[in-house]
């Protein structure tokens, strides 16, 4: 291309071969090339140069010729005018030749004879253009950013912040469609008893009560604990936290960031401990409670769980009650029961079976 270039008065060439990963047909690649020259005008119809521009026999699917200003425009206006279309159609023309050498997405080979950033700079709007059209990959964008010296610091904290969310949004999608699946395969539960009917009905009281007690389910494994209690107030809705080996208090973030979003809160593998230390906060009260103390203060939030049901699994609860006088805490302040059979309806097997 580069000899072609020469020949036909475009001697400035930037290629790039590439996956064309939008193509109807599976590993087709397409050839990229930008030729420019200092301004001259050059007659590509006139002469048949452009019959030319082939390469190993092929012609030119695509065209997009960019003339200059002062060709587009005849009646330019002042010299001030000239000057800035000038820049405009130099800048311009420079981003092409870095569009065919960025690390682009299914790039598999990049050559020019004005190599960027050494023959000319490369802006960070050229590099944020492609990266945000998704062409380049966020890990390309931050090297090219790099190789630019062109804000690099800012441009990795921007790429860090995209990332997480990218990331978090990948979790969130992925557990939807695995709860959604569980949901599916799921046996039906036992009807609703006594206890866990007195435990709902402190929520549709008029007026609300001041605090409320926990429900606390004390079982074996796999005897469904967790997943009757979630199916409550929906799996979707419910925040479970995960409360084995936690030293401190709830972690709670997750709750605090979308309490639109739950409706409820699941504490699994509590421990008695756990709520004699945070009474306040498992009471439910009217008042907000500040959590995740700290020596700089940078990681403090806080809660308001009033009216929030909170659900308690655990597999051994009243033996790790260490006094008499927690003991006659926690039986007022909760609902108890003990789960000794499997809380789903196992479906009937097959009498031919």
């Amino acid at each position: 291309m580069e000899r072609v270039g020469i020949e036909i008065g475009f001697p400035i060439v930037s290629t790039c071969l590439e996956h064309s990963t939008n193509a109807e047909v599976e590993q087709r690649v397409h050839l990229h090339a930008f030729l420019s020259n200092k301004n001259e005008q050059v007659d590509l119809v006139t002469d048949g140069n452009y019959k030319k521009l082939c390469f190993e026999g092929c012609e030119v699917s695509d065209w997009s010729v960019t003339l200059p200003s002062h060709v587009r425009n005849a009646s330019a206006g002042d010299a001030v005018n000239q000057l800035r279309n000038s820049m405009q159609d130099y800048n311009r023309t420079l981003e092409a030749h870095y569009y065919a050498q960025a690390e682009k997405v299914g790039s598999l080979h990049r050559r020019s004879n004005i190599p960027a950033g050494e023959k000319f700079i490369i802006k960070n709007k050229w590099i944020q253009n492609l990266w945000k059209q998704k062409k380049l990959t966020t890990e390309s964008a931050v090297t090219e950013v790099w190789a630019g010296r062109c804000g690099l610091a800012n441009f990795q904290r921007e790429a860090s912040a995209i990332s997480t969310f990218e990331v978090n949004l990948a979790m969130a999608e992925k557990e939807r469609i695995a709860m959604a699946q569980k949901v599916q395969r799921q046996c039906p539960f036992v009807p609703l008893w006594h206890e866990v009917l007195l435990f709902m009905a402190q929520f549709s009281m008029v007026p609300p009560p001041d605090r409320t007690k926990l429900l606390v389910f004390e079982g074996s494994s796999q005897v469904g604990k967790s997943d009757f209690l979630e199916h409550l107030y929906g799996a979707g809705k419910t925040c479970l936290v995960n409360m084995q080996g936690v030293t401190g208090e709830p972690p709670l973030q997750e709750y605090a960031s979308n309490f639109n979003k739950f409706k409820a809160i699941l504490f699994d593998e509590v421990t008695p401990a756990q709520i004699l230390n945070k009474r306040m906060l498992y009471q439910g009260g009217c008042r907000c409670q500040t959590l995740g103390y700290s020596n700089t203060g940078c990681m403090q939030y806080k809660v308001n769980l009033h009216q929030v049901p909170m659900m308690m699994s655990t597999n051994d609860f009243w033996s790790q009650v260490k006094t008499d006088a927690d003991k006659e805490y926690l039986e007022k302040n909760i609902i108890f029961c003990r789960i000794t059979e499997p809380l789903f309806i196992s479906p009937v097997a097959d009498e031919d079976a």
